[in-house]
């Protein structure tokens, strides 16, 4: 294996063609954009950015004694991605939707529980709203909540 050294010359040619100096600037903007994924600590707290929902699952329920109308139970968790901000009074938007993806409606409710920063809550038999006929999955969002 030959290894081939820069004489102080071709060091200082190679700085005057540009090629030393584009890869800093490649250095420099690769180490930035591994930087970029980090969570600022100066940030103002965002529900909507910190909490994350999943696990959703729902199923009907009658509502009235002849079962001729039918509500939605749902279930779903909630993990709080913050490292330092807890939340409270979690307002979500449950929308509706058919197998072909077409929005039937939505309807809205708050989660009146702590979550702590890093902690996960499972939710389940959160009884919201009527079925709408031909819902085939729901999708639930974050739209605001209170920091604690």
């Amino acid at each position: 294996m030959r290894h081939r050294f820069l004489s102080c010359t071709s060091h200082s040619s190679a700085v005057k063609t540009g090629q030393f100096s584009l890869s800093i600037i490649v250095l420099i903007s690769l180490l930035t954009s591994l930087q970029s994924g980090c969570q600022s600590t100066t940030q103002p707290p965002s529900a909507v950015r910190d909490l994350l929902i999943d696990r959703i699952g729902w199923e009907a329920y009658p509502m009235t004694a002849d079962s001729t109308q039918k509500g939605v139970e749902h279930r779903f968790a909630i993990t709080n991605t913050s490292a330092r901000d807890s939340y409270r009074a979690i307002q979500l938007c449950i929308d509706y939707y058919t197998q072909a993806g077409q929005r039937l409606g939505s309807d809205t409710t708050v989660v009146d529980t702590l979550v702590a920063p890093g902690t996960l809550i499972k939710l389940a038999n959160q009884r919201v709203g009527r079925l709408r006929p031909g819902t085939d999955r729901t999708e639930i969002r974050v739209l605001r909540a209170e920091t604690d």
